[in-house]
């Protein structure tokens, strides 16, 4: 039992390590494509407020996400502990896996997007070998996490 119970403690911290990337993607991306943008450098009114709702969006889900992964994380120790076979270890499980596979697609996503919004500046274009180096990452993480699916 004590070794169920850590295993599903480190599922929990690479799920909530997972958004606080994601999270990271999300705000960087946004926030570019926010300095980029002329209207918001002009207090453009309209866009003064997509920004405040941006914030409030990415605070609520700094709420959700890490619960989220945490109720999930409960669901399959205790599912598990009761019946691996049963209803509640499958919601645990599969929620956990589609919920990182959410975190993972908009992770890239967002990378794409911060790509194409620097691509037009010249001045913030990193160099491009950052953004195939992060790329590469990401589907390497996706390779061996469907490997050690597989695998188990």
């Amino acid at each position: 039992m004590p070794i169920t119970l850590l295993y599903n403690i480190a599922f929990a911290f690479e799920g909530v390590i997972h958004w606080i990337i994601t999270q990271s993607y999300i705000k960087v991306a946004c926030e570019t494509k926010q300095i980029l943008d002329k209207a918001v450098i002009f207090n453009n009114p309209a866009k003064i407020a997509e920004v405040h709702r941006f914030k409030i969006r990415i605070r609520n889900a700094n709420i959700v996400c890490p619960l989220l992964v945490i109720v999930l994380s409960v669901c399959g120790y205790i599912g598990g502990q009761i019946n691996p076979d049963g209803w509640l270890y499958i919601i645990g499980a599969y929620g956990w896996l589609a919920l990182v596979f959410a975190f993972t697609a908009v992770w890239g996503w967002m990378l794409y997007k911060l790509y194409r919004d620097t691509l037009h500046s010249r001045k913030l274009l990193p160099d491009k070998r950052i953004f195939i180096l992060h790329g590469v990452l990401l589907v390497l993480f996706l390779a061996l996490t469907l490997v050690s699916i597989l695998t188990y």
